[in-house]
Parts: C-alpha cells; sequence; structure tokens
C-alpha cells in the first residue's frame, strides 16, 4: 500500500511524506537544492506539511532559467526567484539558508530576500550539529562537519566518508532530524529533472 501512495503521489507531482516525518518530536532540517519553478507548489505543500525549524537551498533557485548561460533571461529568473522566495520566507522556519548556484543572481536574491541568509559557501552549527553549506561538493572547508549539503551534478551520489555524510539535494530531498542526526531522504516528484534540463516550455 505504501508503494502504491508513493508512485500516486510521485504521479501528482506532490513529494510523498512518511508519517515519522509530520509526528516527529524533534527538530528537523530541510535540504532542497536546484529547484526549477515547476517544482515550487510541491515544495509550497511540503513546507506547510511538515513545518520544519530549518530550511536550506544549497543553489540555483530557478534552475530551468540557466541565468549563467542566459543572462538575458534576468528578468525571468527575478519572476521564479521571487516566487521560490516568498514560499520559504512564508514558512515558519526559523532560520533560511541559501547557497549561491553557478545560474543564481547573489545581486536579486538578496534584494528579495528579507529573513534568509545568502552566501557563496559557509558553515553553520544548526542545533549542535555542524553543516557545511555550499552549491558544490568539491567546495574546501577549514574544518570537516557532520554534514555536507550541496547540490549542482546529478552525478555526485550522496556518500558517507567516515566523518561527513554529503548529502546532494539535486538527487533527493532530504529531512535531517536535528536530535538524532537521521537523515531522511524524499523522492522529488515525477518530472522534475525534465524541467531542470529545460525539457518544458520556459514561460510555465
Amino acid at each position: 500500500m505504501a508503494y502504491f501512495k508513493r508512485l500516486l503521489h510521485n504521479f501528482i507531482g506532490r513529494v510523498n511524506i512518511p508519517k515519522s516525518i509530520v509526528e516527529r518530536e524533534e527538530k528537523i532540517l530541510l535540504h532542497v537544492s536546484d529547484t526549477p519553478s515547476t517544482f515550487y507548489r510541491s515544495l509550497e505543500i511540503l513546507i506547510k506539511e511538515i513545518a520544519p525549524e530549518y530550511i536550506v537551498h544549497t543553489g540555483d533557485v530557478a534552475d530551468e532559467i540557466k541565468l549563467g548561460i542566459y543572462p538575458l533571461r534576468v528578468f525571468l529568473y527575478e519572476k521564479k526567484a521571487k516566487r521560490l522566495v516568498d514560499i520559504l520566507e512564508s514558512s515558519d522556519a526559523d532560520e533560511i539558508l541559501i547557497a549561491l548556484g553557478n545560474h543564481d543572481s547573489p545581486e536579486i536574491l538578496r534584494k528579495l530576500s528579507s529573513r534568509s541568509k545568502i552566501f557563496d559557501a559557509e558553515s553553520a552549527v544548526i542545533e549542535n550539529l555542524k553543516f557545511n553549506i555550499s552549491h558544490y561538493d568539491s567546495t574546501d572547508f577549514d574544518d570537516c562537519a557532520a554534514y555536507h549539503l550541496y547540490g549542482h551534478d546529478l552525478s555526485g551520489k550522496s556518500r558517507f566518508d567516515g566523518l561527513t555524510r554529503h548529502l546532494n539535494g539535486i538527487c533527493a530531498i532530504h529531512v535531517i532530524f536535528l536530535g538524532s542526526g537521521e537523515v531522511v531522504e524524499l523522492q522529488y516528484p515525477n518530472g522534475v529533472d525534465d524541467s531542470r534540463q529545460g525539457k518544458v516550455r520556459m514561460g510555465t
């Protein structure tokens, strides 16, 4: 039954959420990355349903625009980015962290944000757990951390190197339980990867 429920949610563009996340007794961090605008509504529903205390986005907030390649799409990028920032900042999250991607505009994101922290790469201690946060898995940090959150490259699979859990937010949505340190991976809805690759109409 759970398998068919996951299939249904995936088909209709919703994220299947395990009951353990909704009925949790500890704070959680939500990690996403490289989000095309076709995913925004699903993300908005996900945030409302799980109410994360912390949200981390590791870059390319309007991924289908590919601003780094097509800079003349800056006005469309700003429109999409505003929608994404509004979704994040209308949540009850205590803290919102956004690492800049190669297809992001630092100026636009900082202009649109009122309470999100925008940066290239940064280490942060959240509920006594240390996080290294950047758009790239290859970013060099001075110190190792419990988690390195990143995105950018679908081929860079999540892994554990004995010290740090490297979590690729383009491969899966991550929910991190900040008391136990447990990580739950959620599948992006059907079609998100196609949208990332520009296989949908750009104006949607």
